[in-house]
């Protein structure tokens, strides 16, 4: 899973969000909600352990190949399997140091006709939950304008429970405010 930052302008105006090129009607939208999703640090954890474990078997499973076929294996195989071995438990051991160090993401989640989308994702709290005030405001009043630009948190890989960020974050409805 990926994670890059895109700066994002959001703005309201005549009942109508703008998030960058996507616009939502505001008189279809049945529920506004602000998500705090904060890193699951002892599943990451476990996954790294699982993940080390596997490559380490994988590569002791290398190994005793590679006694078994004795001097029919050119010069160097050994060599090149544990360097495979070495820089994949490399690569995971740096995935969980950027997952494990990641802060609270806030994402902004409106619902229109039945379908919650994700609006728009911040590391900056205060930034989502105004913008959730002033598409409540909006709502009720089509006289209200609001412009912001927002460093939007944009995560690309596979889906959890229909939520991009379920990879590396979870959303805990403790946290919920």
């Amino acid at each position: 899973m990926g994670i890059k930052e895109v700066g994002v302008d959001v703005r309201i105006s005549r009942r109508t969000m703008w998030v960058g090129q996507k616009v939502y009607p505001l008189a279809h939208v049945a529920r506004v909600e602000p998500l705090e999703f904060v890193p699951r640090r002892g599943k990451i954890i476990t996954a790294y352990i699982r993940d080390v474990v596997s490559w380490l078997g994988l590569g002791l499973l290398g190994l005793l190949v590679a006694a078994a076929a004795g001097s029919q294996l050119p010069e160097g195989a050994v060599t090149v399997w544990e360097l495979f071995v070495g820089v994949a438990l490399l690569a995971v051991t740096v995935r969980m140091i950027r997952r494990l160090t990641m802060r609270t993401l806030y994402v902004l989640s409106i619902e229109t006709s039945g379908s919650p989308h994700e609006v728009v994702a911040s590391w900056d709290r205060n930034k989502i939950y105004l913008l959730r005030d002033q598409v409540v405001a909006a709502i009720d009043d089509p006289s209200v304008s609001y412009s912001v630009h927002i460093n939007h948190i944009e995560a690309s890989g596979d889906a959890v429970f229909g939520n991009k960020y379920g990879d590396i974050v979870h959303g805990d409805k403790n946290t919920r405010r």
